[in-house]
């Protein structure tokens, strides 16, 4: 590959992950030579207010880039991982309550929408694409 199609090359995976997650990579997508001797693919994600290195790995830069591309395609969706940082983030909210002694009145409800969103998540079928 000359630098212009590894450039276009790594320009389209952070579309890729874009389109997948519906949210911009902390870091934008590179491509390296590590002491290993093999080529890494790699783009800075963010996930739940946190960011790592989604990396693959390659004999040369198109394997590399390749096996980025499939790693992207196997992330969770927008609309999958909106759900887990809700269910997340509503679980932390269910502890919290208990720990500050509020009424069960208002942690039981939200304990029960919890309960409901696991049971949906766990039968959860995805339309196919």
């Amino acid at each position: 590959m000359t630098r212009e199609e590894l450039q276009a090359a790594m320009t389209a995976a952070d579309a890729e992950y874009v389109e997948k997650t519906g949210r911009q990579p902390y870091m934008g997508a590179s491509l390296n030579l590590d002491q290993r001797d093999e080529w890494e693919a790699r783009v800075w994600m963010t996930f739940d207010g946190d960011s790592k290195w989604l990396r693959a790995y390659g004999a040369d830069p198109e394997a590399a880039i390749a096996k980025l591309s499939e790693a992207i395609a196997a992330l969770p969706s927008e609309e999958e991982t909106n759900l887990l940082e809700f269910q997340r983030d509503l679980g932390h909210l269910i502890d919290k309550g208990r720990k500050f002694g509020i009424d069960v009145a208002y942690v039981n409800p939200l304990a029960e929408t919890a309960k409901a969103l696991a049971e949906n998540a766990l039968t959860y079928q995805g339309a196919a694409e």
